[in-house]
């Protein structure tokens, strides 16, 4: 006689209930290393291999949607919500903007769009308040549009953040970012901040305001296969981060890599061509390690380093608007290079390059005079650059008066494209040199250089 078995009541419930919440159609995927372990499915590993499909056009916000590219969710956001690790988020090609910004991804979730076009036509287009983690840098309050989780992906999308001050992706996790393109965002395109070790692979990063990429903090990981094209800085390393920056290519940008304060980058095999003004610059006590780049037809294709240094003026120089200008000398190449400088956020500019027709030693002692005069001589003049006249370099006062009167005739051609300039203007600096004495008129600095956007973050 054979005996029916009988399914328990409370078997039967449980199996409704998963089919009215929809969560039938996912099945639980136990992991090889959890069957060996006898342990019972925790979340993460039911999460395997589970996707949820996202239609801005076509899609539903539905509670049983999701399921499928038919049945597709019409938001990341909601999709979001149903989402934990392990979770692929695929979309389809569209406009995502009727989002609840900033998009923060759990954990191990990956958002994907289109990998073989670059996330091209699969636009997620916005930005909304990100208060960083306090392990992160004092960065306060960021406007962004992704916030990816620890081991999350961003696969084949292009992100926009047209907000003021926007950003694209803030990275505080080891996350990865690949196949996708960041465009037209009003500050960085990607954000790299606290102790992250990111994956940034084979990206577009054009025509964003800021900076390509901004890495800060002792933040490190990979940028590499990447290209910058028509973007403010093609990528700005600060603080104290070291990340290795492999085979990129970055052009007609205004610069190429900017490095400040004690940031020690590792930059191997990069081409960095037809930049507006550097190659690549590293100011304050940087220390990049250069092998084997290529650096072609930029502003200046040598590398330029170092602290400006020039006995700054005592008090320092204020302009009417503001901030401080600088006379200095920086290394350039295997030159000396003079340089202004107009506030934190702004790069020095080279105003004029010993090329080694003077002994190294002689160079730097001249570069160091001739800027610790101009500096002194506009603190004098109560840190006003306005009605100065009759500023005299007597033989006596230095060992090579002829040599500097060569120097600064050069120097004036130069100084005078470091400012925005206005027909009929006189040049910012001339020269006058009587038999035995050389007159220098500067006229006024008081005019503001603009701000560069790309360093937002040399305030901090």
């Amino acid at each position: 006689m054979k005996h029916k078995l009988k399914t328990p009541k409370t078997l039967i419930i449980a199996l409704t209930l998963l089919s009215v919440l929809g969560l039938g159609a996912w099945p639980l995927k136990v992991t090889p290393e959890v069957r060996a372990q006898g342990l019972p499915p925790n979340r993460e590993t039911i999460a395997q291999q589970r996707t949820i499909f996202v239609d801005p056009d076509r899609g539903s916000d539905r509670f049983r949607g999701g399921r499928s590219k038919y049945q597709a969710f019409r938001t990341i956001t909601y999709a979001l919500q149903r989402a934990n690790y392990g979770t692929v988020i695929k979309l389809a090609p569209g406009r995502y903007a009727s989002e609840e910004f900033p998009l923060k991804l759990p954990d191990g979730v990956t958002l994907q769009g289109d990998q073989r076009r670059q996330g091209a036509g699969t636009e997620i287009v916005g930005g909304g308040f990100h208060l960083n983690g306090p392990l992160n840098g004092s960065w306060a309050g960021q406007n962004v549009t992704i916030v990816p989780g620890e081991n999350s992906q961003i696969l084949g999308v292009t992100v926009t953040n047209p907000n003021t001050r926007g950003t694209g992706i803030w990275i505080e996790t080891d996350a990865t970012v690949r196949n996708s393109t960041l465009r037209n965002n009003n500050r960085d395109g990607i954000a790299i901040v606290g102790s992250a070790k990111p994956i940034i692979a084979n990206n577009h990063f054009l025509e964003n305001t800021g900076n390509g990429i901004f890495i800060s903090n002792e933040a490190s990981g990979e940028i590499r296969d990447n290209e910058f094209r028509n973007t403010g800085y093609g990528m700005a390393i600060d603080q104290k981060a070291y990340p290795l920056v492999q085979e990129n290519y970055i052009v007609n940008n205004r610069s190429g890599i900017v490095i400040t304060k004690s940031a020690r980058p590792i930059l191997i095999r990069n081409r960095i061509e037809n930049n507006e003004d550097y190659s690549i610059i590293a100011v304050g006590q940087s220390q990049p390690v250069l092998e084997d780049n290529t650096l072609i037809g930029n502003g200046n294709d040598r590398m330029v380093m170092g602290i400006p240094q020039g006995n700054p003026s005592q008090p320092s120089v204020v302009t009417a608007n503001g901030p401080t200008t600088q006379f200095g000398c920086m290394q350039s190449g295997d030159d000396l290079a003079m340089t202004v400088q107009q506030g934190k956020k702004t790069l020095p500019k080279i105003i004029y390059l010993w090329t080694g027709q003077i002994h190294q030693g002689a160079s730097a002692n001249l570069c160091q005079t001739v800027t610790e005069l101009l500096n002194n001589i506009v603190a004098d003049n109560d840190n006003s650059f306005n009605g100065l006249n009759n500023i005299i370099f007597q033989p006596s006062m230095v060992e090579n008066a002829k040599i500097i009167h060569d120097v600064l005739e050069k120097v004036v051609g130069n100084l005078e494209q470091t400012r925005r300039s206005t027909p009929g203007e006189q040049n910012l600096l001339y020269i006058d040199r009587p038999q035995d004495q050389i007159n220098i008129n500067l006229q006024d600095l008081n005019e503001a250089w603009e701000s560069d956007p790309g360093l937002w973050f040399m305030d901090q």
